[in-house]
C-alpha cells in the first residue's frame, strides 16, 4: 500500500481531503500532521510516497520546506495546496521540488487525478 502525508494546520480540511480519497476507494495509507515540524518527524518516520502541504507552512526560518523534504526522501512527490488558481503565481513559487500544485478550491475535482498520475491509485 502506498503513503501519502498532508500537512496542513486546518483539521476541517484535513477530514475532507482524507474523506474525498476513502470515498474513492483509493488504496492508499493516508498520514496527517498540522505543522512542518510534525511534518518532517513523519516524513522521517512513514517515508510517504507523495507529500501534500499548504503553502502557508513552505517558509520556515528561510528554508523551504520542500528542499527539506527532498533531502530526507528524494523520490517522494510533493504537492502545494495553495488557496490560489494563478498559474501567474505557480510559476513564481515553483522549485524542481515541486511536482504541482493544487487549489484548496479544486480539491473535490483534481485530488484523485494527482493520486492516480503520481501513485497509480
Amino acid at each position: 500500500m502506498k503513503t501519502l502525508l498532508i500537512i496542513e494546520p486546518h483539521t476541517d480540511f484535513r477530514t475532507v481531503f482524507r474523506s474525498i480519497i476513502e470515498r474513492q476507494g483509493c488504496d492508499v495509507e493516508i498520514c496527517e500532521a498540522k505543522s512542518s515540524e510534525e511534518g518532517m518527524i513523519k516524513i522521517r518516520k512513514i517515508k510517504p510516497e507523495i507529500t501534500f502541504f499548504d503553502i502557508s507552512l513552505r517558509e520556515k526560518n528561510g528554508i523551504k520546506l520542500e528542499s527539506k523534504i527532498k533531502k530526507v526522501l528524494p523520490n517522494c512527490r510533493i504537492v502545494v495546496l495553495t488557496p490560489f488558481e494563478d498559474k501567474a503565481f505557480y510559476r513564481w513559487h515553483k522549485t524542481d521540488e515541486i511536482e504541482t500544485f493544487l487549489s484548496k478550491d479544486k480539491l473535490s475535482e483534481n485530488l484523485i487525478g494527482i493520486l492516480q498520475e503520481y501513485l497509480d491509485v
